[in-house]
């Protein structure tokens, strides 16, 4: 599968506006017929924790991840190490996501035409 763009999503989800903005922009992406992929690593594996807490003026990014597929945003991945240096275990996702090792990222950017890096 060809992917044209891969975002890759590095911050926790209620820090500040860059994860609204992040996904608002994938969103956007999507819309104009780009095969986009998402890459959750880092900290940014906590944007696809079940259950999470918005803070007071947030919207809770759950239901808008779980909403990806309807905007054709798959695959989406996980980095495995990421998880685990968190410990964060699959069952505690919202979503279910691909999981990929450190080689698997580099095969997926070195693949893509396009890479947004979303610190």
């Amino acid at each position: 599968m060809s992917i044209n763009h891969l975002f890759l999503l590095h911050s926790s989800p209620y820090q500040d506006n860059r994860t609204k903005e992040s996904i608002d922009l994938i969103l956007a992406n999507a819309v104009f017929d780009e095969k986009t992929a998402v890459l959750f690593i880092n900290d940014g594996v906590y944007q696809l924790l079940e259950n999470q807490q918005a803070q007071e003026g947030q919207k809770n990014i759950s239901k808008t991840l779980q909403s990806f597929p309807l905007y054709e945003i798959e695959p989406y991945y996980v980095c495995e190490h990421s998880l685990a240096a968190r410990s964060v275990d699959t069952s505690q996702l919202s979503i279910e996501p691909t999981l990929v090792n450190k080689e698997a990222i580099q095969s997926l950017i070195a693949d893509a035409a396009k890479v947004t890096n979303l610190l």
